[in-house]
């Protein structure tokens, strides 16, 4: 049916090129699809049209993480998933999942310095979040601050003693 979609919708902005919604909805189709990149191109168009659409901009920055996620989880291409997750990060700086992400990019690719600032801006706006005070506890781990190592992963184990095993 999404494919079916997107035909009705590419002949809709071939007969009427400024309407907004229907490049939105052909970015959600690509995205459903996890055609991420024709997925932020639609989201784009959208915003080329209107630069305040909300909707298209909100998933335009959805479609970069997940596209950073494939890249670094699929294609194992730590530099286009930062790269890619500081694009969604500039739409949308209070999005735990890519704070989280770019996280871990960084602290895969040995900067464990980064690291600590994005899962510290995790545990800022998700205080309750186990799993994000034992990714900052590994961090300090790797710089070698086993102080606050320990201090994080005892706010961790206090939130979630299971923590460590879902993990």
């Amino acid at each position: 049916m999404l494919q079916k979609a997107l035909i009705y919708l590419n002949r809709a902005v071939q007969i009427h090129p400024a309407y907004k919604n229907a490049y939105l909805l052909m970015g959600n189709c690509h995205y459903y699809l996890n055609d991420f990149e024709k997925s932020i191109l639609a989201y784009e168009a959208a915003l080329k049209i209107d630069p305040e659409f909300k909707d298209a901009r909100n998933n335009l920055a959805v479609s970069y993480r997940d596209a950073a996620r494939n890249a670094g989880e699929r294609q194992r291409n730590i530099t286009l998933a930062e790269s890619l997750l500081l694009k969604s990060y500039s739409i949308n700086p209070t999005d735990t999942e890519t704070l989280r992400l770019l996280g871990v990019a960084y602290g895969m690719s040995g900067q464990h310095q980064k690291a600590i600032t994005y899962f510290s801006k995790v545990v800022e706006l998700d205080p309750k979040n186990a799993a994000a005070f034992l990714n900052l506890s590994s961090a300090y781990q790797y710089m070698g601050d086993t102080d606050n190592a320990n201090k994080y992963r005892a706010i961790a184990l206090q939130l979630d003693p299971n923590v460590a095993q879902k993990k």
